[in-house]
């Protein structure tokens, strides 16, 4: 998926996310996009070099489709 902003997209149970799935939930406009970390709303998804919060990147970011919100979290 190297065509995305981060390295690893997954479900609220872990399970990785096709790049169909993903390619989706990125052009849904009322998805929410949120650093895990402060719980702030990203305007738009990071990309590889975006720092977060805490000071490292990004790397995976979970999906929870009942409330339609991508978190985006670092190490």
């Amino acid at each position: 998926m190297s065509s995305y902003p981060v390295y690893n997209y997954t479900n609220n149970n872990n399970t990785p996310l096709t790049s169909t799935q993903v390619t989706a939930i990125l052009n849904d406009k009322a998805v929410r996009i949120t650093d895990a970390y402060n719980n702030s709303t990203l305007s738009v998804p990071p990309t590889r070099s975006t720092i977060n919060s805490i000071g490292t990147h990004y790397h995976v970011a979970n999906y929870y489709a009942p409330t339609k919100e991508l978190v985006y979290h670092g190490r």
